[in-house]
């Protein structure tokens, strides 16, 4: 196996795990359980699930307090993430080092493998012979990261992927008090353009998004992640026959909601690396047009506006 590592982005703009671990949204119980079914392992006592990139843990959380007491490993290669997933001390959860393509579990381990909210460059790696670089949210959707998913599966298993996308700005929804930008300008994902808003503000703030100038990164909304499965060369072993189901199955959660000033909001956004890279004028006249779109917006008694999401999920079986 190729030489692999954790891309300097990501160990510089998440090394304050506690930071990320305060302002990440959880998971609601409808999808949770949504995709613990698809999986096949909603309500099987003591399953065994390999976490892809578990952070902080947010997801880990939703595993560790389940009914059917799973077993965990959950793998996470930055060390100030791994960390604050330690400092939590988890029921059935053991933490381990590690990347997509190298996991630290034996042949045919686990009953399912999970990826939650990878998203951005926080786990972004490359194969130094040849730069082939790809975002987290889509690693496990290149061929070594499959077959490696292949591996620690047992038969017939599952590899499932779970996503909280809100409507109108960053994948991530952080509550203030905010921590700097430095840590936050990976948090780069919308929702995909045909996915409709839940009001008319919220689309025009999302279309906002989308004519800023595009920076290289790939993100949630262009849907990447489906070509892991689609694709007969992704998702293929050394013998040319598929890995998985193709294509994946998914579902989508009802519409959730989080209540922030319009402040707090243009703080968020602001956090998003392609705002971020706005200067002088362009930034005035971007912040302009921000307060134009708050005006369509309905406020409550304090203030706030309501910003939706949705969380998808998605599962395909070990062939």
């Amino acid at each position: 196996m190729s030489e692999t590592k954790v891309h300097a982005s990501a160990v510089t703009g998440f090394l304050d795990g506690k930071h990320y671990d305060a302002f990440r949204p959880s998971y609601v119980d409808e999808a949770t359980s949504g995709l613990l079914t698809g999986l096949n392992i909603a309500g099987q006592k003591n399953a065994k699930i390999l976490e892809i990139a578990a952070g902080t843990g947010k997801f880990t959380e939703c595993l560790a307090h389940r009914p059917e007491r799973y077993e965990v490993v959950a793998v996470e290669p930055v060390t100030g993430m791994r960390e604050q997933l330690e400092i939590k001390n988890l029921q059935g959860v053991q933490v381990k080092g590690g990347l997509a393509n190298s996991v630290p579990v034996e042949d045919g381990w686990a009953d399912a493998v999970i990826a939650a909210q990878v998203c951005s460059t926080s786990y972004r790696i490359y194969k130094r012979e040849n730069t082939d670089s790809y975002k987290a949210f889509h690693w496990f959707a290149k061929k070594d990261a499959l077959t490696e998913f292949a591996r620690v599966l047992k038969p017939n298993g599952y590899l499932g992927v779970i996503w909280n996308v809100e409507e109108c700005k960053s994948l991530f929804s952080f509550t203030p008090p905010l921590p700097p930008p430095s840590i936050l300008t990976h948090a780069t994902d919308n929702k995909p353009a045909e996915w409709p808003a839940s009001t008319p503000w919220e689309e025009a703030l999302n279309k906002l998004v989308f004519e800023l100038p595009d920076d290289g990164q790939a993100r949630f909304r262009q849907l990447e992640w489906r070509t892991g499965f689609t694709s007969a060369e992704e998702n293929a072993g050394a013998d040319g026959k598929p890995l998985f189901t193709s294509p994946a199955k998914e579902a989508i959660s009802a519409v959730w909601e989080t209540r922030l000033t319009p402040e707090q909001l243009l703080a968020r956004m602001s956090t998003l690396s392609q705002v971020v890279s706005l200067k002088g004028v362009q930034r005035e006249e971007w912040v302009a047009k921000f307060w134009k779109i708050m005006e369509m917006a309905e406020k409550d008694g304090e203030g706030k506006v309501g910003v939706h999401g949705k969380t998808l999920y998605a599962w395909a079986q070990k062939l």
